[in-house]
């Protein structure tokens, strides 16, 4: 920084902003976080869902030191990033003199669009990083609740999960039931994503933009999501995607896919056209651009 002289850093995430806060070997330049979730409303709402496990009380105790050195992080910079206005209205919540600015995620519509679409597998697909501890939970529910229905229906249904890190229980769905396939970390989800007939984004915990389901758009297919797995998303049930918050319904949603082609094509198609150019990598970085310039004027 002191070499190149910046006018400006982004720390991605929270937890890269506390190398900027209170740092007193960083020359003077402008400092700005982009909050992809606020932690502290994501331990929240794993205290909404079981507050008195062993771990709702950890969490319920270690909340407040949580919120107030997040938050002093935030304020400590000088603009804040979000990429949901939920988001945004979450921190102005908690701290209404924040600066703050939506600035969505974005998709490469060339990396991930077919031209064609080929007779996919029966199957349905769910991507993500499994240290994140809220994609681990989305697993776990869907096996449990909504996965059972699903398969005295469809027996020959298969079930991808797609992505680095799966934890140790993750990786033994495949022993008790041989149609899901936990792959790891993968070269590219573009084979996955071009071969499933459904994206399931059953998330139930945490916050922020999934750009998963953005990616899923482009490469057309159908996304079922829970309400919140869509937050930041002008979602319109059976239109763009389909929102499912009960197990039962949502294995009724995924199953009407499955039977009806026309109906996957029709949604996979008024997905493209909410993605594109809303969510372009091209208008995207115009309004970061937008952002940046205002910053450090």
């Amino acid at each position: 920084v002191q070499r190149a002289h910046y006018d400006v850093i982004i720390a991605e995430f929270w937890v890269m902003g506390h190398f900027l806060h209170h740092n007193p070997y960083l020359p003077a330049v402008r400092r700005i976080i982009s909050s992809h979730g606020c932690y502290t409303s994501s331990i929240q709402k794993q205290i909404n869902q079981s507050p008195w496990s062993l771990q709702g009380i950890k969490n319920q105790i270690r909340l407040p030191n949580t919120e107030r050195y997040e938050f002093d992080v935030y304020r400590s910079a000088d603009h804040i990033l979000t990429l949901t206005p939920q988001e945004r209205y979450n921190l102005l919540d908690r701290a209404p003199d924040l600066k703050t600015t939506v600035i969505p995620y974005g998709v490469d519509l060339d990396k991930f669009r077919t031209n064609t679409l080929p007779d996919r597998e029966k199957s349905i697909l769910f991507t993500g990083y499994f240290h994140h501890e809220p994609n681990c939970e989305a697993v776990r529910w869907f096996t449990r609740k909504v996965w059972p229905i699903l398969k005295a229906k469809h027996p020959d249904l298969k079930f991808y999960i797609v992505g680095r890190s799966p934890p140790t229980d993750l990786i033994d769905l495949r022993r008790q039931d041989e149609n899901i396939i936990v792959t790891g970390e993968v070269e590219s989800i573009n084979p996955y994503l071009q071969n499933s007939q459904v994206y399931v984004c059953p998330i139930r915990s945490g916050g922020g933009f999934r750009g998963k389901i953005l990616q899923a758009m482009a490469a057309g297919i159908p996304v079922v999501s829970t309400t919140l797995g869509a937050e930041g998303f002008p979602a319109q049930t059976g239109h763009n995607m389909i929102l499912a918050d009960s197990p039962t319904l949502m294995a009724r949603e995924i199953d009407l896919l499955l039977e009806e082609p026309g109906l996957r094509n029709r949604i996979a198609a008024n997905a493209t056209s909410l993605i594109d150019p809303a969510y372009t990598w091209d208008t995207c970085i115009d309004e970061l651009e937008r952002v940046l310039h205002e910053v450090v004027i």
